[in-house]
């Protein structure tokens, strides 16, 4: 275990490896395009690859997805901690759900997802995919630092991350992984909507315009008891981002 003091300067590396603070705090939104696909998508309800551009506010959990929808490629929909909706290119609000949260009381691994339920999986998952790791930097997010962890020929260094109230998560407690340069390498969760444990692993670290972002995300299942992860079964998520634009203030 290391001191809060070599903690701290560690938080500092990864920071300075995603491309430092001065260069995040002028960003505003970012916009990524990618292709998703996966086994989980299917056992919901939504089977084979889409090709989603998602917008996200870095300032606050919220996102806008487009061409997520089989029905029309011209519908938009919101993703918000507290309401979820789709609407047309034109505003019109089709569909919404309040407290999207709870709907997924109950649920478990199989059980199918609807438009909107999935609109509030993909938001809050992708608003946090692209806020990590500036959001070590925030003081409502506790950090500690665990055992170094050995996998694939290198030692990580741990990072648990609890998320505060109100920040819509996979959970609020997860173990992030990282490598001697400081960029991720994986994250522990358990995906609470799902009733499901996952190893996410990161890839493909590219810059763009001065923020470095992992381009190739793999999930896969994790045994919640053994920690073993399910590495040569197929992926519950594949995510790879095909183009990505960093809109500043």
């Amino acid at each position: 275990m290391s001191s809060n003091l070599e903690t701290s300067a560690f938080i500092e590396l990864i920071l300075s490896a995603y491309g430092g603070l001065p260069r995040w705090s002028k960003v505003r939104h970012i916009e990524v395009t990618l292709t998703l696909s996966g086994l989980l998508l299917d056992l919901k309800g939504h089977p084979g690859h889409f090709t989603p551009t998602i917008l996200i506010d870095i300032l606050t959990p919220r996102a806008t997805i487009q061409r997520l929808s089989r029905n029309s490629p011209d519908e938009r929909w919101v993703y918000t901690p507290s309401k979820c909706w789709i609407e047309r290119s034109d505003g019109k609000i089709l569909s919404s759900l309040d407290n999207p949260r709870a709907s997924f009381n109950g649920m478990t691994r199989e059980s199918k997802l609807s438009d909107l339920q999935l609109c509030y999986f993909v938001g809050y998952a992708m608003w946090n995919y692209l806020v990590f790791p500036w959001v070590l930097a925030r003081p409502e997010f506790g950090i500690t630092e665990l055992a170094v962890h050995e996998e694939m020929g290198e030692r990580w260094r741990v990072l648990e991350v609890t998320w505060p109230e109100g920040v819509p998560a996979h959970n609020r407690v997860q173990q992030f992984y990282f490598g001697e340069d400081g960029l991720l390498r994986k994250f522990d969760y358990f995906a609470d909507v799902f009733q499901s444990a996952a190893s996410h692993y990161v890839l493909d670290h590219k810059d763009f315009g001065g923020v470095v972002i992992p381009t190739l995300r793999r999930v896969v299942r994790r045994d919640q008891e053994t920690g073993k992860v399910g590495w040569f079964g197929r992926s519950s998520f594949l995510l790879d981002y095909l183009e990505v634009k960093i809109l500043d203030e």
